[in-house]
């Protein structure tokens, strides 16, 4: 996958991907976002969770500051990663509290769940070659 855009500073897609959030949590707006959660889930959100070059190289560098930096509050409230957490527990909240079955998941999260764990199989196959 790659970026389609340039570069968005950090608070500002906190910030929007905050409020889109705060909308899909009542039921009249997350109807009309509905159609553009597909989209949302894998243009957005996922491109967001990917670990980046600074964060591995923070990782290897000093392992005690990359932890502190996704633990400390200060740091969440403007972290793209901590709201999309949130934004993806709003989704699959509104399927849970509708107290519906198995079989009438919702596209986006199956699709996205799947597209999850194909790279989680690819990776872990990866590290075992190695």
């Amino acid at each position: 996958m790659q970026r389609k855009t340039r570069f968005v500073g950090t608070k500002a897609v906190s910030y929007a991907l905050k409020f889109i959030t705060h909308l899909s949590r009542t039921e009249k707006t997350f109807q009309c976002l509905k159609p553009f959660i597909n989209e949302e889930l894998f243009e957005t959100v996922l491109q967001i969770m990917f670990v980046s070059h600074k964060d591995a190289n923070l990782f290897e560098e000093n392992p005690i500051e990359f932890e502190r930096r996704n633990l400390d509050f200060s740091q969440t409230i403007y972290n793209p990663k901590q709201v999309a957490i949130e934004f993806i527990g709003t989704v699959c909240g509104k399927y849970k509290s509708a107290g519906k079955t198995e079989k009438d998941k919702p596209d986006y999260i199956v699709g996205y769940l799947e597209y999850t764990e194909r790279n989680l199989k690819k990776y872990n196959a990866m590290i075992s070659q190695k």
